[in-house]
């Protein structure tokens, strides 16, 4: 059996009935979004971080996901809120939001938070080779990233150190269908970036923005941060901004109960 690494498990808050499903990244983990969700669970939030399939234990693991896993995995952690939430918003980094957008329409959340979410592939003229050069080359080895802002965060940050070029493939088909499904979400989303985010690029949220058929959208270009947004530097001040989003979307269910 698999042993999960140190520092890579799911976690579960338990608190009031809005709950928040945290979705993590392509060789992440959970732990990416741990402090944002300590941070909602101190406001009474009942709060999930899922542990998508094949991450927090051996790349190996990751080597023979498909993407319709990875759905599955936030699926479950969906219902696993449901039953104890009147409101449940999916809160997604990198590949994590991108998983929560194309889940939008059929779970219907209250709201979603993509932070860092890409449309499309970092190299795109690459993408429609990696059906066939999977078959040749099994990992690419990460170079060695030199662009936080904030140092003593790189040495929390839990991930593996190479990318699957099955993975990826499996990421490049999932963005393929998350497009066709922009144009119907009506759902509140807030899409947060920093503007210098080097995995996405400048101009993806613009994108993603312009591309997402609700009247209820914001974007919030988040200064002093890496791609890896929710560990550093500006973390608080991304903390601040899902908070008040929720708390903006919970304040008006409420008058709308009121006025009903």
């Amino acid at each position: 059996m698999t042993q999960l690494r140190p520092g890579g498990e799911p976690y579960l808050h338990l608190g009031d009935d809005t709950g928040c499903l945290l979705v993590h990244g392509l060789t992440a983990t959970p732990g990416v979004l741990q402090e944002l969700g300590q941070h909602l669970s101190t406001q009474g939030r009942t709060v999930h971080g899922v542990r998508l399939f094949g991450h927090a234990t051996r790349v190996q693991d990751l080597e023979r996901a498909h993407y319709r896993d990875w759905l599955a995995s936030v699926e479950d952690g969906w219902s696993l809120l449901r039953p104890h939430c009147r409101q449940l918003y999916l809160i997604g980094h990198s590949l994590g939001g991108s998983l929560c957008l194309t889940l939008a329409n059929e779970l219907n959340p209250s709201g979603i938070v993509s932070i860092s979410a890409l449309d499309r592939m970092p190299f795109p003229s690459w993408a429609r080779w990696f059906r066939w050069l999977r078959i040749v080359i099994r990992r690419v080895p990460k170079s060695r990233r030199d662009d936080w802002h904030d140092p003593t965060a790189a040495g929390r940050y839990l991930a593996y150190d190479s990318y699957p070029v099955n993975a990826a493939f499996q990421f490049y088909d999932l963005l393929q269908i998350m497009q066709r499904q922009l144009a119907q979400i009506r759902t509140p989303v807030l899409f947060i970036q920093p503007p210098d985010d080097r995995m996405t690029g400048p101009r993806a949220m613009s994108r993603l923005y312009g591309a997402v058929g609700s009247l209820d959208k914001e974007m919030l270009r988040l200064e002093g941060s890496n791609h890896i947004a929710p560990m550093d530097a500006a973390r608080q001040d991304l903390f601040a901004a899902v908070s008040n989003f929720i708390e903006r979307i919970h304040a008006g269910s409420r008058v709308k109960a009121v006025s009903a």
